[in-house]
């Protein structure tokens, strides 16, 4: 338009020294001038609009658009999935999305042969980060404060007193949040000790101590291990971790990090990622699915290693998408009807976390209604567990 502009200019002056006024022809001009312009628009819109329809790429490079988040970046929320409203259907996106697994670092990792748990159980670092099974971790978030939380009652300091002479692990107060008031913490410490009660004793004693010391249970909702650590970044998350990291750098540990509200059934599903790992280094993920005891598990309940356990170690933990197609299941359908008459459908990307949500479920189900008739899992877990 501005180009159009300056040659209807330049052709009005030439008229006028030529043979001084002669308003008829400029005003000719000017019309025609302005029919051009008039065309010119609608041929412009009218391209435009065809553009818009046809998805024009520069089009779309100029209209804001709103990113949606992620997966990975979305907050996590407690594992709830048997804890429905009528009628629910549970999906890896709703309310009741399983928590992440395990803690991995986003600036230090495991070589292959280290995340592979080899038979030496050496670690080494390299510059990329152990993604999680089942999960991505994101970028390191920057360093956060956490600010006050508040104190314990008296009857939960008691509690925690108990749950830690009964079962010989560690609830962490320093910096936790076991809930606003009295009636949150007696009710979230509550889920600690209704888990452990119901989780078998064979299943304690491996995962209660370990290399990375006393199995410890945290409560906040930025997803912080005792050393500060957040592998999914600044937000609630439910997760196991054998590895920690921070002032005193990259270490084992044996946590498990909860947000205030999870359930019994989250909190048994954590714990029993801890049994899982109780052998592997720290961040050796890919082998807790190589053990003689997870291969046993899936063959008794449908899975399949589609891979040999060398490509399985040679995937280094790189990618759990990766890892999670290299098994296959074709045992019966993971869903079934809840207690309170809903759809759920059994969490199951991997034979670990179908292992971990299954045996949750198992242990920590209400007697009031019946369990899905999944003969080939409750058989592998009383004879192997129990």
């Amino acid at each position: 338009m501005a180009h159009e502009g300056r040659t209807e200019s330049a052709g009005q002056e030439q008229t006028s020294q030529k043979g001084g006024p002669r308003r008829w022809q400029i005003r000719a001009s000017v019309k025609i001038g302005a029919v051009a312009l008039i065309i010119f628009i609608a041929i412009v819109v009218a391209a435009g609009f065809a553009g818009a329809s046809q998805g024009n790429p520069g089009r779309v490079s100029l209209t804001p658009t709103t990113t949606q988040p992620s997966e990975d970046e979305k907050p996590r929320r407690p594992r709830d999935s048997f804890v429905q409203e009528p009628g629910y259907s549970t999906s890896s996106d709703g309310p009741g999305e399983p928590g992440v697994l395990l803690g991995a670092p986003s600036s230090v990792a495991p070589t292959s042969a280290g995340t592979s748990g080899g038979s030496s159980g050496s670690q080494a670092a390299t510059g990329s980060p152990t993604p999680t099974v089942g999960e991505g971790v994101s970028a390191t978030p920057a360093a956060f404060t956490p600010g006050p939380v508040p104190s314990l009652a008296a009857n939960a300091l008691a509690a925690v007193a108990q749950i830690e002479s009964e079962f010989g692990v560690s609830i962490q107060l320093a910096g936790q949040d076991w809930g606003a008031d009295e009636d949150d913490q007696i009710r979230n410490l509550e889920s600690v000790q209704s888990a452990l009660r119901a989780l078998p004793a064979s299943v304690l004693d491996e995962a209660r101590t370990g290399p990375g010391g006393v199995l410890a249970f945290l409560s906040n909702d930025h997803g912080r291990t005792l050393d500060g650590w957040q592998p999914y970044g600044d937000r609630a998350a439910n997760y196991y971790t054998n590895e920690d990291q921070g002032g005193a750098g990259r270490h084992a540990a044996n946590q498990v990090v909860l947000q205030p509200g999870s359930s019994e059934h989250t909190v048994a599903h954590e714990v029993l990622h801890a049994y899982q790992l109780r052998d592997t280094a720290p961040g050796a993920f890919v082998s807790a699915l190589l053990t003689p005891e997870m291969k046993s598990f899936m063959d008794a309940t449908g899975w399949a290693q589609l891979a040999p356990d060398d490509v399985m170690l040679a995937t280094g933990g790189n990618s759990w998408d990766g890892i999670n197609n290299l098994f296959g299941y074709s045992g019966p359908a993971l869903t079934y009807t809840n207690q309170f008459g809903g759809i759920s459908e059994l969490y199951a990307p991997n034979p670990l976390e179908a292992f971990a949500e299954a045996a949750a479920l198992y242990y920590t189900h209400d007697s009031s209604w019946p369990l899905p008739s999944w003969v080939g899992i409750w058989g592998w877990l009383e004879a192997n567990l129990n």
